[in-house]
């Protein structure tokens, strides 16, 4: 099996479920329906401007990423998930809303990079 580039994937992280190629293929396809599905709720409840929903949508995604060890997605959605607490507690500025903006962004060019590295990681187990 080969190790994933740690600053993308904590390869110890799912070392924890065991050498289980079926079970992690199985988690890492639940992680892209879960990723995918409140990306989508983020971006509705945004521009709804349901900020309490926008708010569980990240922390899902922080917490979603952090059970796979998808590091720099987990570190971006940290960032965007207190991001999202402050708008839905303190409101919308002009400010908090770039940086949502900005996070989501980021978060979209990490999720291409994570893809082709777990793509390398499944092969591995082939």
């Amino acid at each position: 099996m080969a190790s994933p580039d740690p600053s993308v994937l904590d390869g110890d992280q799912l070392a924890q479920y065991g050498d289980d190629a079926e079970f992690i293929k199985e988690l890492l396809e639940q992680f892209e329906v879960e990723y995918t599905e409140n990306m989508e709720s983020l971006a509705r409840s945004l521009r709804s401007g349901d900020h309490a929903t926008a708010y569980l949508a990240a922390h899902t995604i922080k917490g979603v990423c952090g059970n796979v060890g998808a590091k720099q997605l987990y570190n971006l959605s940290t960032t965007l998930s207190n991001e999202c607490r402050d708008l839905k507690e303190a409101g919308a500025t002009a400010q908090r809303v770039s940086e949502i903006t900005r996070l989501v962004e980021q978060l979209h060019q990490h999720k291409g990079v994570w893809d082709r590295v777990v793509a390398q990681y499944l092969a591995s187990f082939a």
